[in-house]
């Protein structure tokens, strides 16, 4: 429907990414800006919506995850990551945790990979994971 995707280019509405698919999203962190949105009973949640690139496209996403927001704070604009969300589920119901991984421009990314690589200390990528519950 190419008449709906340029009435959202048009309105300046971006792909948004959603990390619930469990699949890690490697993106370029462009922006990020303090944001409001609705939840499904109408409550309102703060957090930070990022400007990212991911395969070329510019993209969004929103989050009020502090653990996620606090990592994402100490990088720099125009600093490759890869973020993926696991989900537990727990007696009280669902924990999510996020990895951020960052990316060395020098280093080719391996898609399909199931487990974190083994890093040596000549290695500049770093696996953090922070959790909050959901």
């Amino acid at each position: 429907m190419d008449n709906s995707k340029q009435f959202l280019k048009n309105q300046d509405i971006l792909p948004r990414i959603s990390f619930k698919d469990g699949k890690e999203h490697i993106v370029k962190l462009l922006n990020d800006k303090i944001d409001k949105i609705q939840d499904g009973t109408g409550k309102e949640i703060e957090g930070v919506k990022y400007l990212v690139e991911e395969d070329n496209e510019n993209k969004s996403f929103f989050t009020s995850s502090i653990g996620l927001i606090a990592k994402l704070a100490d990088l720099e604009e125009n600093t490759m990551v890869g973020i993926k969300m696991i989900r537990k589920k727990t007696d009280a119901g669902y924990r999510s945790s996020f990895e951020v991984r960052l990316i060395d421009d020098n280093i080719p990314v391996i898609e399909n990979e199931t487990e974190p690589s083994v890093l040596d200390n000549e290695d500049s990528s770093s696996n953090i994971q922070v959790e909050d519950e959901q």
